[in-house]
C-alpha cells in the first residue's frame, strides 16, 4: 500500500476505509489520509489496531518508526511515551498538554476503518464520537 492513500468509502457511522488488515502490521506505521487528516495506523503485539497522530506532542517530531511495547508508544527522538490506549503522556510524566490524539478505529470483513475523533475537527470537543 503506498503511504499517505486515501481509500473511498464512508460506513454509516463516518468510518472511512484506510487499508485491508493484512497491510497493517507494527512500525513502521502505516500513514493515511482521513477527510485530508493525516493518520498514523499501526498494529499492536497483541493484534489490536491503533490509529493515532503522526506528529509528538512533545516537538512535532515524525513517529512513523515510534517504538511500541505493549500498548506504549515512545517517540524515537526525544523518548517521550505515550499510552496507545488513552492518549496520555506517560513519560517524562502525566500532562495532559502532550497528550498523542487518538482516532477511533474498526476492523471489519478484512478492512481497517478510521474516524476521526473531535479533538482534530475544525471547532472539535476534544471528544470521541462514541464517549
Amino acid at each position: 500500500m503506498t503511504a499517505g492513500r486515501t481509500l473511498a468509502g464512508v460506513d454509516e457511522d463516518g468510518f472511512v476505509r484506510v487499508a485491508a488488515s493484512a497491510d497493517v502490521g507494527g512500525a513502521p506505521f502505516l500513514r493515511v489520509t482521513v477527510a485530508g487528516t493525516e493518520v498514523l495506523v499501526g498494529r499492536l503485539a497483541d493484534g489490536t489496531v491503533r490509529a493515532f497522530s503522526p506528529r509528538c506532542p512533545h516537538l512535532q517530531q515524525p513517529l512513523t518508526s515510534a517504538i511500541v511495547t505493549g500498548s506504549t508508544l515512545e517517540c524515537p527522538f526525544h523518548f517521550y511515551a505515550y499510552d496507545l490506549d488513552s492518549g496520555a503522556n506517560t513519560f517524562p510524566g502525566d500532562d495532559a498538554d502532550l497528550a498523542l490524539p487518538l482516532h477511533d478505529v474498526r476492523e471489519r470483513d478484512g478492512e481497517v476503518l478510521v474516524r476521526l475523533r473531535d479533538a482534530v475537527r475544525p471547532g472539535g470537543t476534544g471528544r470521541s464520537a462514541t464517549s
